[in-house]
C-alpha cells in the first residue's frame, strides 16, 4: 500500500537539481498535479519553475523524500527536507 503522506522534491528533469520540495496528504496525487497546465499559473515560485520547464518541453521528475502513514510529523518532514536541499544546491546555481 502507498502511504499517504508525503513530502516530495520536483527535480528538473534538464539538471537533476532538486528546484520545489513540497508535501501532500493524498499520496502522489498532488505531486502529479504539477504536471498539469493550469499549475503554470500565478506568481509563485513554483509556477514560474513549471512555466520554464514547459517552455523548454521538459517535465519535472517527481522524487519521494520522506513518506509516513500518518501525518503528524510532515510539518516538520518537509521543513527538513527543504533545508536539506538548500544545502546540496551548487553556489553557482
Amino acid at each position: 500500500m502507498a502511504e499517504k503522506y508525503l513530502v516530495y522534491a520536483l527535480v528538473d528533469p534538464r539538471t537533476g537539481l532538486v528546484r520545489y520540495v513540497g508535501k501532500s496528504t493524498s499520496g502522489l496525487k498532488r505531486p502529479k498535479t504539477h504536471r498539469a497546465p493550469s499549475s503554470t499559473r500565478g506568481r509563485t515560485y513554483r509556477a514560474h519553475l513549471l512555466r520554464a520547464l514547459r517552455r523548454a518541453g521538459a517535465t519535472p521528475c517527481i522524487e519521494i523524500l520522506y513518506q509516513a502513514s500518518v501525518g503528524l510529523s510532515l510539518d516538520d518532514a518537509e521543513r527538513f527536507w527543504i533545508q536539506e536541499m538548500r544545502q546540496r544546491i551548487p553556489a553557482d546555481k
